[in-house]
Parts: C-alpha cells; sequence; structure tokens
C-alpha cells in the first residue's frame, strides 16, 4: 500500500502529535518517579542495599556512646550486639574519607555527640563504591557541599540517580551477590544488629590457596588520595571540636593475602601510612599492633569474613580495642 506524500505531510502537521509527545514524556516522568521512590525495594544487590539503607540508621531516636565508622569489612564483621548495646555499626561498603565524613556530619545533626568513633581508613582502591554512594547515599545539601572536589562523570552520575531506567552504573568484574528478602526485612535486620548484617557467605569458607589461583587484591601500595586526606582532616577537626575521641581500626586480611602483600612491598606502605596517621592525629587512640590477618578459613569471600570469622574480629575488637577504650574512656570522667 503506498502512502502519499500529502498524507505524510498532514500526519506531521497535526496538532495531536505534541499533545501525544508531552503525554508520552509525562508517562516517562511518573514511572521513573515511582521508580526512584521504590528503589530500595527494587534493588536487590546485597552491598548496595546497605548504601541506600544506611540514612535509617542515622535517623534511629537513639544516641550511641560509640560509633563503627569504616566500610563493609567492619560491617560485616563486628556484631556489635555481642560486645556492647551502646555501639552503633555505621560501615559503609566502599566507603573512603569523603563518605565517612559525611556520614558522622549527619549523625551528629540529630544526635548527641558519641564518646568515640572506632574509625576504619580503607587503604585499597575504591573502584565502583564511590558512583553508588552518590546514587544512593549523598543528599542535594551534601552534594553542593562536595561539589568542587568531585569528577564531571561522579556529578552525572548523581543527577542521572533521579532517572533510574537510564542511570546505568559501572560494575565491577565480579558477580555481585543477591539478597533475597524484602527491604522490609533487610532494615529490620539492620536495626535489630544494631547495624551489623552477615556477609552472605557467610557460610563459606577460601581455600589455602585461593589467591594464588585468583589473583586477587594483589596491590603494591595504598590508595589514599589527595581528596581523601582532605576529608580525613575533615572528619578529624569535626571529631575534635565535638570532643569525640576517635579510636584508628587496622586493616583486616586473609592470611594468604597478606603473605603476597609482603612480597609486593603494600604492608610495608600501609605500616607507614599508618604510622603516619598516628602522627598527625596525635590525640586519635591506636592499637600498636593491630590484627592484620586471620587465616583463610574464615573469610566467605576475598573481603568479608564468614560467620567464624566474623566471631573472632568480634572478640578481636571487644577485648582488645572496644573495652580498653572505654576503660580510658570512663576512667577520664
Amino acid at each position: 500500500m503506498e502512502i502519499s506524500v500529502s498524507k505524510i505531510t498532514t500526519i506531521f502537521s497535526s496538532k495531536k502529535i505534541p499533545a501525544a509527545l508531552l503525554a508520552a514524556f509525562l508517562l516517562f516522568v511518573a514511572a521513573e518517579a515511582i521508580l526512584y521512590l521504590n528503589r530500595a525495594e527494587f534493588i536487590d544487590d546485597f552491598w548496595n542495599k546497605f548504601i541506600i539503607n544506611e540514612h535509617v540508621l542515622i535517623e534511629l531516636p537513639k544516641d550511641y556512646d560509640y560509633l563503627i565508622v569504616g566500610d563493609s569489612i567492619q560491617k560485616t564483621g563486628i556484631k556489635v550486639t555481642d560486645v556492647s548495646g551502646d555501639i552503633l555499626n555505621l560501615g559503609l561498603p566502599g566507603g573512603k574519607p569523603m563518605s565517612l565524613y559525611l556520614l558522622l556530619k549527619r549523625y551528629l545533626e540529630n544526635h548527641k555527640p558519641p564518646k568515640a568513633i572506632f574509625l576504619y581508613v580503607d587503604p585499597e582502591p575504591a573502584l565502583d563504591s564511590t558512583y553508588v554512594i552518590l546514587r544512593y547515599f549523598v543528599n542535594i545539601p551534601e552534594l553542593v557541599f562536595i561539589w568542587k572536589d568531585l569528577t564531571a562523570e561522579e556529578r552525572r552520575v548523581f543527577f542521572m540517580r533521579y532517572w533510574p531506567s537510564l542511570d546505568l552504573r559501572k560494575v565491577g568484574l565480579t558477580k555481585r551477590d543477591v539478597y533475597r528478602g524484602s527491604n522490609a526485612l533487610f532494615v529490620d535486620t539492620l536495626k535489630k544488629n544494631n547495624g551489623y548484617m552477615p556477609s552472605p557467605r557467610s557460610g563459606n569458607s577460601l581455600s589455602e590457596d585461593f589467591f594464588i589461583k585468583n589473583k586477587q587484591r594483589l596491590q603494591y601500595k595504598v590508595s589514599i588520595s589527595k581528596i581523601d586526606v582532605k576529608y580525613l582532616n575533615k572528619l578529624m577537626a569535626l571529631a575534635n571540636s565535638r570532643r569525640i575521641k576517635v579510636v584508628l581500626l587496622g586493616f583486616v586480611v586473609p592470611k594468604e593475602l597478606y603473605v603476597a602483600l609482603e612480597n609486593t612491598g603494600f604492608n610495608k606502605d600501609y605500616d607507614t601510612f599508618y604510622g603516619k596517621m598516628r602522627r598527625d592525629y596525635p590525640s586519635a587512640y591506636s592499637i600498636k599492633k593491630p590484627m592484620m590477618y586471620i587465616d583463610n578459613k574464615y573469610f566467605g569471600d576475598y573481603s568479608h569474613v564468614n560467620k567464624k570469622g566474623s566471631d573472632i574480629y568480634t572478640r578481636y575488637f571487644k577485648n582488645q580495642i572496644f573495652e580498653p577504650t572505654a576503660s580510658r574512656i570512663e576512667g577520664k570522667q
């Protein structure tokens, strides 16, 4: 069937076209709004769920005397309810000093200052975690505050988050774990555990030669940028201004990886970095010889401890870090 030129002209000159396009656009915007408002339910990535739900913990009405401000290593490793009911675990997966500063600042806006925070500064590359934090955690006032320290790509990622169907996040090379339950269940578990959540692979164990076979997490020096140092300084200044004692936590890795990193020179570089933190922030508490590693069998994946590893890490935190810190602080009051 042939369509004449006159009919085509009539179709495209119709006043119905703009109205139809407007209606389609409004439907698209409405669909995007529904997706955005329900992101927490739609997201099934286990690690992203921590970040999008972290505000729930910050908004809890209770004031805590102690906070853990770190990343997923502490989030999935330290069962704070086995240590004290006065600790809130605010580990932010992939968190570097910028996001940890925003985390503490946001907590202090609605709570009295804690007596101490246990701070972990991740010495490894952020990979895609900065994008995820901008996508699910940072709000508009915080964006304005950190704007000049973001790259053009990071700014784009933030604004694109309002269009969920168009926002394609850079993903890592490893397969992401999926959370099978509802978001309400995830949040309830976080609240019940004061922020702790066991790793989805807490029933697994790494083999003794896992890293020889897989070549993962091998690096030669710590990954701490000038921006990281800037916000670490801001975090420490904020804590000091509110009379909050800071306790520096150390690196914990599988034993096989620790040996491999000893050969690459990373461990020496990390010792230098940790020593510099102790010198730059003399008011902070630190462990002279932090636990650097535990056997591979206590890790469920290459970064996170399994159930038995969590028991070991929690006991270490309680006996070697928390109780001496609490005794020292309470003794001064």
